[in-house]
């Protein structure tokens, strides 16, 4: 269930990337990176009835009480990035100022691949892929997948059909889920939009906005600080 729905996600963050819609791209890999921790919380029958969207939380929580849970510093640094995206969403709708880096794209790719190890019922299997170098990893997901033929490698599989559209998009510039790509162009630079209001601008519409949606304590403070 978390695993096939975070795999759409990532899909879809994948396409909103490629269509250069940045601000929804970093929501989406918020989501798929929620729920595949979610899922691997769950596949490892480790209770986490509390309601959290954390990425923190939940990835201290798999890092405590799954034995075999192992991703590289690249990936805990990504999830810190983009941790809070889903609550900052109201933020976002006023700055429309918020970027997505070029690398962005490609550490989300490779957090997909690691997290995804962990996402299914064989233990021993998942051990052992968490022993696995860099390039076996790779090598491994080019070739067959590393969650067995789910949703994802279905998609990777199904040249043609009704997986096509979503295979597109999903193998596009894609370093760890493509048979074929050995190289990208997309690490350096920023990708983004400015709003073009200056801070006094934007603390008036808070000011009238807050009187009539919700704006959690962390967006509030943040344009408190514009004052």
């Amino acid at each position: 269930m978390f695993r096939d729905v975070a795999d759409m996600d990532y899909i879809s963050a994948r396409t909103l990337y490629k269509n250069e819609c940045f601000d929804e791209f970093l929501i989406f890999s918020q989501q798929a990176i929620e729920k595949y921790l979610k899922g691997i919380l769950m596949f490892n029958r480790v209770k986490s009835r509390k309601m959290t969207h954390k990425l923190s939380v939940l990835l201290q929580k798999c890092s405590n009480d799954v034995a075999h849970f192992k991703i590289s510093e690249q990936t805990r640094k990504f999830i810190k990035e983009i941790d809070g995206y889903d609550d900052l969403r109201y933020a976002k709708y006023m700055f429309g100022a918020f970027m997505a880096q070029r690398s962005h794209l490609v550490e989300l790719d490779r957090a997909v691949m690691e997290l995804r190890r962990y996402c299914h019922n064989d233990t021993p299997y998942a051990v052992a892929l968490s022993k696995a170098t860099d390039d076996q990893l790779i090598e491994i997901t080019r070739k067959k997948g590393i969650s067995f033929l789910y949703l994802l490698e279905k998609i990777v599989k199904n040249k043609n059909g009704k997986y096509s559209k979503l295979r597109s998009n999903l193998i596009w510039k894609n370093l760890y889920f493509s048979p074929r790509t050995k190289s990208i162009s997309l690490t350096d630079g920023v990708w983004g939009k400015a709003s073009g209001f200056s801070k006094k601008e934007l603390a008036e519409m808070y000011d009238v906005i807050k009187e009539y949606i919700f704006i959690p304590k962390d967006v509030k403070d943040c344009f408190e600080k514009l004052r």
